[in-house]
């Protein structure tokens, strides 16, 4: 509204008015799991990568899987390297849809799921000689955790 000048040699003076931001009362934003995160790519076309898997490193050997559990989290990325030492084994976690051949002196690269969360055994599926009944058992798993 302006305000009428007192007499004519005053100009007139527009009045202004202050308007204040409203204050955002919303929770904050938690940071993403570093392996949820994602960043854009250098191509500048605004798509999105998402960072490289976690890579597990897995041998077989007469007559064990080594590490014996692996744990990971539910939505994570892994990749497993299952590297033959001796022998020809099977890494096998029917629960997951794997079962793969490992033989000696190669490496077998998995990509793991991780969707559903539990435990899920995990056991020779070649028979690999007379310590194959021990490559399986409560003590070989996978264990997807929340």
């Amino acid at each position: 509204m302006p305000i009428v000048p007192v007499d004519e040699s005053t100009p007139p003076v527009e009045e202004k008015s202050v308007i204040e931001e409203p204050v955002s009362e919303e929770p904050a934003v938690e940071e993403p799991a570093p392996e949820e995160r994602v960043t854009e790519d250098a191509g500048g076309d605004g798509g999105v990568t998402s960072l490289p898997p976690r890579v597990i490193q897995v041998l077989t050997e007469n007559w064990q899987f080594t590490p014996s559990t692996i744990t990971v989290k539910r939505g994570q990325k892994v990749t497993l390297q299952i590297q033959g030492v001796s022998g020809t084994h099977g890494f096998a976690v029917p629960e997951l849809g794997i079962n793969v051949p490992v033989p000696p002196g190669q490496t077998v690269t998995v990509d793991l799921p991780t969707d559903r969360i539990g435990s899920f055994p995990l056991f020779c599926s070649i028979p690999c000689g007379q310590g194959h009944v021990d490559m399986r058992g409560p003590g070989y798993k996978i264990v997807v955790e929340p």
